[in-house]
């Protein structure tokens, strides 16, 4: 009986100890996790700072670059758009990219809701720069080379409107 004892005790022990490193292992994620989107936080106020830099009232930031093209068409909700993009995270890491010398055609209404928002500002043969604050890019969503709650910087040249 008592061999039992000890044994389920030991038993108890272990899964005791084993829950308390998951928690801390749990809380250190957390703490990480955490400061990650604290310097994408940080990343949108001090971006805004800089020379050129607009915000609309949901937080995407925006800048043209290059000359205007008034003339160009401009896409409502329903288009289909072709562009020629770059996806960043604020580190730089190229996440996403239109083939080289090939532009993606796509539905507007596909893509991530802060794009979404700002591509109708443009105009046809524009080149605008983008910062889409996480809950209007991806948000929990990870995937290749981006991390969940990321901010997004894209370069985007919008070549026509269908």
């Amino acid at each position: 009986m008592t061999e039992l004892l000890t044994r389920r005790a030991a038993a108890l022990t272990t899964l005791a100890l084993a829950a308390f490193a998951a928690t801390g292992a749990r809380a250190q994620k957390n703490a990480e996790q955490q400061e990650y989107e604290d310097r994408q936080k940080a990343y949108l106020v001090e971006n805004l700072k800089k020379p050129g830099w607009k915000a609309t009232a949901s937080g995407v930031q925006y800048k043209r670059s290059g000359a205007a093209k008034p003339r160009g068409a401009q896409p409502t909700a329903d288009s289909t758009i072709s562009i020629n993009y770059t996806g960043k995270t604020i580190g730089g890491t190229t996440f996403d990219e239109s083939p080289e010398g090939e532009p993606m055609v796509t539905p507007l209404k596909e893509l991530i809701r802060g794009l979404r928002e700002v591509i109708p500002m443009m105009h046809a043969g524009e080149t605008w720069d983008f910062v889409i604050p996480a809950e209007q890019g991806y948000g929990e969503r990870g995937g290749r080379s981006r991390p969940p709650w990321s901010t997004l910087v894209f370069r985007i040249e919008l070549v026509s409107v269908g």
